[in-house]
């Protein structure tokens, strides 16, 4: 898709968001290759799960390896672990928010699903401790 075509696809799937025509939004915004739009349609739609499914899917990387990734990798790799735990993916997430030195969002993740056990254990780690693999 070129230039055009994709600031074009893009000035649609907002005016689909707009309209509240949230599918057919999030499937122009991956398209055009807006994942980080797409993503936040999808959470929108409570579909926190297919949300972090779809930025995982583009990092390229295993999500324990988040942590190698340049800044906006990083940034969706984030967005990912933030919509798995909206989705109750929580071993995930908390393995990407390891990956990415975010120790404290891990914690406050396991404390609000009821895992004290796993909140602690997680709080008691020293960086890189935790094995993601």
């Amino acid at each position: 898709m070129d230039a055009k075509a994709r600031d074009k696809a893009l000035e649609r799937a907002r005016s689909l968001e707009k309209g509240g025509q949230g599918d057919a939004a999030a499937k122009l915004f991956r398209e055009a290759g807006a994942l980080e739009d797409a993503a936040r349609v999808l959470g929108a739609l409570r579909r926190p799960r297919d949300a972090a499914q779809l930025l995982l899917d583009s990092l390229g990387v295993p999500a324990a390896q988040a942590g190698g990734l340049d800044p906006p990798g990083k940034k969706r790799a984030l967005m990912a672990a933030i919509f798995l735990g909206r989705a109750g993916e929580n071993q995930t997430a908390v393995q990407v928010f390891m990956a990415l030195g975010e120790q404290q969002r891990a914690v406050e993740l396991l404390q609000k699903a009821g895992d004290a056990v796993g909140a602690a254990r997680i709080a008691s780690m020293k960086p890189g401790e935790f094995d993601t693999g």
